[in-house]
């Protein structure tokens, strides 16, 4: 009769095919090799014919056997490890997998990637090791689960290896960043010299303008002082030292605007209407020979701004444009809502609603190496004693002291466009302001459909709700949100909807949801989207991603306490 044995493996003379052959196979629970049950021989003749490290674990006591693919891994757990109970061979790791080799034994299948186990592997203590595993229930004929069948590699080394690696990486980045840091310390310490160099021609500019503007106040305060001077030539000295005396003042009030000291006063004002009424003197001081286009939305855009400021700003990129024209060429002036400041500057983009005005020309451009110098309050290619250069620095100062920015995009030959963000404003309350330090939180009870199609966002917006006292009811998407409001319309006391969706975005879902359910107000919540970049926000409220806790409750809150009011107006 052919051993068994011989069956099993195509390598008889194996080291573990001795090691089942010396076997105690009578002192064993699986008795003589001839009583050996059908299941035992097909799962151990499959782990012995595997080239892949694989082990069994048979019966109720779990008995470990292994092939020769697996021995490398046994180090010295070898020695006797064969046919003896699986929790004496790996008595070091045992209690690490225990649950999930009983799980098995119950029927379920697992897999480990990369798994750290601590091990002896050579008698002398444990250390960190790294395992990738899968547990495979293996069933007899009557579908009974008598075995487990492990395949399983060792990763130590490719991860001792990874994190050498990644070591040397943050190292490697740790010197880049270094080099970065000295860098912009050259770079700094370069401005700086830049501009200690250009303080001589910035004092002979404004020495210039202020002398000849003394110059007409102290002459006519001598033709004043004529004893037949006749009253009209009195009036016309008085009104020049009058308008002498504006300019002054109008060109302290450029310094001290770059240098965010003007004391502004801001009002809330038409950005369009505002600008179109600048175009006028636009107009005049660039001359016939310059085709000037105004572009403006159709409806009111606000910004909370010192006016006389912006008229300013626009009139000085409007010189700036042509003389950068030679007095002859196109120049487009236009304004309207946007979302967000784009990174400007090597400063990061700042989210949020604002109304950019552009100035587009099709002069001759910027240097490149001039570019990033232009809004510097002591840089000018004028040549000395010919102004001060401020133009363009006011222009840098009231939009900075406002709580926007200057962009300039240019490329020489080409024309130049500058775009100045100022904050949106709007007027009659519609706008939410979230307070950091003040008011309550909680969420009395009020209930909050939250649209989300991201499931780990949405779950975490609805728990937080929840923990601050909230009921909430989460929609995977636009479709899914109006059925729960069709199903149910009185149940919510607000909608808290992402923007950016599969399907219907959070712009079409409250157009939709101010036209079917015109009780229950909205609230927009977005990262960034390319949908409000293009068109805005339509009047929603909108909360940045990401954002505190604290800062979505009060926005809610302060949310239905507007619409109540809002509605309340509306029906008296």
């Amino acid at each position: 009769m052919t051993d068994p044995l011989t069956l099993m493996t195509a390598k008889p003379d194996s080291e573990v095919q001795k090691m089942l052959r010396d076997f105690d196979w009578i002192a064993s629970p699986l008795g003589s090799r001839d009583q050996w049950p059908s299941a035992f021989r097909i799962g151990l003749s499959f782990v012995l014919a595997s080239c892949e490290p694989m082990w069994m674990a048979w019966g109720p006591d779990r008995l470990f056997f292994f092939n020769d693919a697996y021995v490398p891994h046994l180090g010295n757990k070898l020695t006797g490890a064969i046919g003896r109970p699986f929790e004496e061979v790996w008595s070091d790791v045992y209690e690490d997998v225990r649950e999930a080799i009983d799980d098995t034994f119950g029927g379920k299948a697992f897999r480990f990637v990369d798994r750290p186990l601590f091990m002896d592997r050579d008698g002398h203590g444990m250390v960190e090791t790294f395992w990738s595993f899968s547990f495979s229930p293996f069933r007899d004929e009557r579908g009974e689960v008598v075995a487990l069948i492990c395949v399983a590699t060792e990763q130590t080394t490719r991860i001792r290896h990874d994190e050498g690696h990644q070591a040397q990486t943050v190292a490697m980045e740790g010197e880049i960043t270094q080099g970065r840091v000295d860098l912009a310390k050259a770079e700094d310490q370069l401005r700086q010299s830049q501009k200690l160099e250009a303080v001589g021609q910035l004092t002979g500019g404004v020495a210039h303008d202020f002398n000849n503007l003394l110059t007409v106040i102290r002459g006519s305060v001598d033709l004043l002082r004529r004893p037949d001077l006749k009253p009209e030539r009195r009036t016309r000295y008085i009104d020049a030292i009058a308008d002498t005396a504006d300019r002054a003042a109008k060109l302290t009030g450029q310094l001290l605007a770059f240098a965010r000291r003007q004391a502004l006063k801001p009002e809330t004002f038409d950005v369009g209407a505002s600008i179109a009424e600048t175009v006028n003197i636009v107009q005049t001081l660039t001359g016939s020979r310059i085709e000037l286009e105004l572009h403006t939305p159709d409806e009111q855009v606000f910004v909370l701004a010192d006016r006389s400021q912006l008229d300013t700003a626009v009139v000085n990129m409007a010189i700036n444009a042509r003389d950068a024209m030679d007095g002859e060429g196109k120049l487009i002036i236009s304004t309207g809502p946007v979302s967000g400041i784009p990174a400007i500057r090597s400063h990061d983009a700042v989210a949020g609603d604002f109304v950019a005005v552009t100035i587009t020309d099709t002069g001759s451009g910027i240097a490149d190496d001039q570019v990033g110098r232009i809004f510097e309050p002591f840089f000018t290619t004028k040549a000395v004693g010919e102004g001060t250069g401020l133009g363009l620095s006011q222009v840098f100062g009231f939009a900075k002291q406002s709580n926007g920015d200057i962009r300039v995009e240019s490329k020489e030959g080409e024309g130049t466009t500058f775009t100045m963000y100022l904050p949106r404003a709007y007027p009659n309350g519609a706008s939410i302001e979230i307070d950091e330090e003040e008011g309550n939180v909680g969420g009395d009870g009020l209930c909050v459909l939250v649209v989300e199609d991201n499931a780990d966002v949405g779950g975490f917006a609805t728990a937080a709700l929840k923990e601050l006292g909230y009921d909430s009811v989460l929609a995977m998407n636009g479709k899914e949100a109006l059925a729960e409001l069709v199903k149910d319309c009185a149940r919510f006391h607000i909608v808290f909807s992402d923007v950016v969706m599969p399907g219907m975005n959070g712009l079409d879902l409250g157009a939709r949801i101010r036209e079917d359910f015109p009780t229950v107000p909205i609230v927009l919540t977005s990262g960034y989207s390319h949908v409000l970049a293009q068109n805005g926000k339509h009047g929603f409220e909108l909360l940045h991603k990401p954002y505190s806790v604290e800062q979505l409750s009060r926005v809610l809150r302060k949310a239905v306490a507007w619409h109540k009011k809002k509605r309340r107006s509306e029906l008296a």
